[in-house]
């Protein structure tokens, strides 16, 4: 259940694999890929560090079971101290050394410099911001950062994001009963 539809959105850019009659047709960027989703968040968008800490442990509680390879972690929260004194960033630390690929959002707090939040703000990750392909699909020459896309480097000098992907008017599906619908 997704009351407040941010994790379905999401899932749905990576995952969607419907055959729509309308165009064009979106399908995910990777529709064949199996997803297990952890909810930390309520209806509202909001959790605890502890509420996603407890998420993690339960992917690493569960990795060898289901073969989890990829933890997306699309949510960010303010840097409050050196990446390594980090609750949630220890957690996030732990998946790496368990050998996950950890990917996590640079925040939607930018675009100043240093505004990559946790567990963005962690070298062990790949940290994705956001660009807009200002309404131009077709043509990559006016592509931007968006502009709420966090940036870095971050407080150890760590260059970040490593990537950008679309982020922009992005179409995706979620409950019409969600909260962001």
């Amino acid at each position: 259940t997704d009351e407040n539809g941010h994790g379905a959105h999401m899932a749905g850019i990576v995952l969607n694999s419907e055959q729509g009659t309308s165009t064009p047709k979106f399908n995910g960027v990777a529709p064949d890929a199996d997803l297990i989703m952890v909810k930390a968040f309520d209806a509202n968008g909001a959790g605890s560090y502890s509420d996603v800490i407890r998420g993690m442990q339960w992917i690493l509680d569960h990795q060898a079971f289901y073969g989890i390879r990829v933890v997306n972690l699309s949510l960010s929260a303010p840097v409050a101290s050196y990446y390594w004194d980090d609750p949630l960033n220890q957690t996030v630390m732990a998946a790496w050394q368990a050998g996950l690929v950890v990917v996590a959002s640079a925040g939607n707090t930018g675009p100043d410099p240093m505004s990559v939040g946790v567990p963005g703000n962690l070298p062990y990750v790949i940290t994705v911001g956001a660009m807009t392909d200002n309404y131009t699909p077709g043509d990559g020459t006016d592509d931007f950062l968006a502009s709420w896309s966090a940036t870095g480097p971050s407080v150890e000098a760590f260059l970040k994001p490593e990537v950008l992907a679309p982020g922009g008017h992005m179409v995706s599906k979620m409950p019409e009963s969600s909260s962001i619908a």
